[in-house]
This record gives structure tokens, sequence and C-alpha cells, in this order.
């Protein structure tokens, strides 16, 4: 038993398993009319950055077209993005559902009182 251990430690030494996510990449649901709801690889190692009066410009490529993505951030003042999460808007339709649905049988609910 101890051999078959030492053998599978042996073995792991000589194949390493890289379990890192890949440094430098930001992944994107693309909102382009060409590509919408696909999933953007973007090589944030290298790149351009420039600004205007009104936004920050950052210039990327896609790392696996390799285009190039322009990325604009307001410039000066505050911003938020979209916070927009399907699973909490279905939550929120089915609370509403439960509530609607306890309002309309309230007439015939059984009420439990201790003795």
């Amino acid at each position: 038993m101890n051999i078959l251990i030492a053998m599978i430690v042996m073995v792991s030494f000589f194949f390493p398993q890289e379990c890192a996510e890949p440094i430098n990449i930001w992944y994107k649901v693309s909102n382009d009319d060409k590509s919408i709801g696909q999933i953007v690889e973007l090589d944030m190692s290298k790149g351009q950055a420039f600004s205007d009066a009104y936004f920050i410009y950052l210039v990327v490529q896609d790392n696996k077209t390799k285009e190039i993505v322009i990325i604009a951030f307001p410039n000066g003042g505050d911003w938020v993005a979209d916070t927009y999460d399907p699973f909490l808007e279905e939550m929120e339709k089915e609370f509403k559902s439960l509530e609607e649905y306890l309002r309309a049988n309230q007439k015939n609910t059984i009420t439990i009182e201790k003795k």
C-alpha cells in the first residue's frame, strides 16, 4: 500500500497540473451586434489608454478573435454598472405570485390555537 502511495506521489511530481486562472484576462459578455451574448476574453496585458473631455478609453485585443476592442469609462464623476440579475428577478416574480395566492385563499385558512 505504501509503495502505491509513493508511486502516485512521484507521478504527480512528473506531471504537474496547473489550476490557476489566466493572468491579465478579463471575461465579459459581448454586447456587440455581431456577437451579442458570447463570452469575450480581453487581453489586458497590453494595450493603449487615452481620454477626451468625457470618456477614458482602453484599447485592448480579444484573445479569441484578435479583434481590437475599445472600452469606454466616464471621465470624472461616479459610474455604476447595471445590477440586473435574472435569478433575483425570477425570485421576485415567484414571491409576488405566492403573495397573490395567499391573499386569494385567505378565507380558506385554518387557524391552529394552543389550548
